[in-house]
């Protein structure tokens, strides 16, 4: 079982080899502008954004409003967790998110090296879930999905 035995970046540098990336190309993926989305895509995200600051504003939101409400089927997992996941994926480079429901960070992992993007969060002026399902349209590009 991998969540209690990697628990920290230290454990999953010990025990499974990992290193961060020093170099800044290592993740451009997150970074390369994407196809921009339709208005019914961006309807449905305003949706999830408005839905989600009614929850904050009324101090409703907690981890099972937000994982119910908000990001449904995504799970609320550390990031070293994430990684160790994402070292049995069967191609590399592997690519994984993690949120706690406010906050989103995208992770690359590619022959035991790893980084990570910069944190979206939903609590920003600027409409970061168009930038959150965009990126996860191009990572699921990049990794043969449909």
């Amino acid at each position: 079982m991998i969540e209690p035995t990697i628990s920290s970046f230290q454990a999953l540098h010990e025990r499974l080899g990992l290193i961060r990336a020093t170099d800044a190309p290592f993740f451009l993926e997150w970074q390369t502008p994407t196809v921009p989305l339709d208005k019914r895509e961006q309807a449905f995200f305003d949706h999830i954004q408005q839905r989600y600051y009614n929850y904050y504003n009324a101090s409703l939101l907690t981890e099972g409003t937000v994982l119910l409400s908000i990001v449904a089927l995504l799970a609320d997992i550390a990031l070293p967790q994430c990684l160790a996941y994402m070292i049995a994926a069967p191609q590399q480079p592997s690519f994984g998110m993690v949120t706690n429901g406010s906050d989103f960070i995208f992770c690359k992992l590619e022959n035991a090296v790893y980084d990570f993007s910069e944190a979206f969060s939903l609590l920003s002026r600027r409409h970061k879930l168009y930038e959150v399902a965009s990126i996860l349209t191009q990572l699921k590009k990049l990794a043969g999905g449909n």
